[in-house]
Parts: structure tokens; sequence; C-alpha cells
């Protein structure tokens, strides 16, 4: 079996805060010749837009042909953020839905509210919502440059009263639910987690 790289996207509609993702998928063979798609915080404005069908509440492929990337305005984030769930119950009883579902991904993007980003007693980070809901947060499989990136934040006003934008995925091991932290929307911006 050949192996495959996959660069995924994740996107919010402005105008109604559906999460979308978009896949740009390299088998090894091509890869030197097919480009990988770079990161990007900016505003995406496609000529037209594809949308993949999914199962409902389930995350959307899309993917454009042509688009212009610009800087997104400094009232998109509060916009953003304005989308995002407040209760933890909430967005994991829509994550479940989908993770139970065989043919579905095994992570579902989620933005977040959340009261505060605090370390347990054994030294493992978690995410509390307002209700006090705790969800624990967790690195990609040999890769924990999201909870590096969260442990080094200079501003402790990172750490209350944003918004988190995260994959959660179901731990067979330990038999849970995790959030894989991506970034932190604030209303002046974004903070990248993932690099």
């Amino acid at each position: 079996m050949e192996k495959l790289y996959t660069d995924l996207a994740y996107w919010i509609d402005l105008r109604d805060g559906e999460i979308s993702y978009s896949a740009n998928y390299r088998p090894e063979k091509a890869a030197k010749y097919i480009r990988s798609e770079d990161s990007s915080f900016s505003l995406l404005r496609a000529e037209s837009v594809s949308i993949y069908p999914a199962a409902e509440g389930e995350l959307r492929r899309i993917r454009w042909e042509k688009a212009s990337l610009g800087e997104i305005p400094p009232e998109s984030f509060s916009r953003i953020r304005s989308f995002s769930e407040t209760e933890l119950r909430e967005a994991l009883k829509k994550a479940k839905a989908q993770l139970k579902n065989t043919l579905s991904d095994n992570t579902f993007g989620i933005l977040i509210h959340y009261k505060r980003i605090g370390e347990s007693g054994e030294g493992k980070l978690y995410l509390e919502d307002r209700l006090g809901e705790r969800i624990r947060l967790s690195e990609d499989a040999g890769n924990d440059t999201a909870l590096f990136s969260l442990r080094a934040l200079p501003y402790p006003g990172l750490f209350r009263e944003q918004v988190l934008f995260g994959l959660v995925c179901y731990e067979r091991k330990g038999e849970e639910l995790l959030l894989l932290p991506r970034s932190i929307v604030t209303e002046q911006g974004i903070v990248r987690l993932m690099f």
C-alpha cells in the first residue's frame, strides 16, 4: 500500500459559522511534483466552491479552483468567536455522533469558548468550560507541537475566556474523548498552536 501525505485545512464560513475542511492529497511517489499546502490564516475569497456531500452534522470537504487570500478584517474575529459553543457537553455530543460513525474521520473539528486552560496535578493540560466541564488536551501521535506551544504562550490572558479551535478524537487506550488544540481565536487575531 502506497503512503499518502494529506494536508488538511479547516475553514469557517463567516456568514453562518459552518466549519469545513479542504484536503490536499499527495501520494509518496508523486510528492515532489505536488506542492504541499502551507497553513493560512487569511480570508479566502473563491470564485466558486465545490462542496462534497457529507452526513448530517459532519464536517464537509470543500474545494476551489481559483481564490485569493487577503487580510482578515479585525471585526471578523469577534464574528468567529460568536459561533463558538459555550458548553463542552453540547460540543462533545455533536462530536460523539460523528465519531461513532464507522465511515467518518477519526476527528471532529469544534470551536469552543473556554473559561480556562489549566494543568492537572499529573501535568496534563485540560480545557474547562463555563460550567466546569473539562476535557484533556492532547497531541497528535508523534507531534507535541500544539501542547508545547500552549505551555510556551507568553500572555496569561490567552488561558482564560478565549475560543479554541481543535479536533475531538476518541482514544481507545484510555477510552476517553480528547481535544487536539489547533489555534486560539482572540478578539484581536488567531494564535497558531500547530506547526
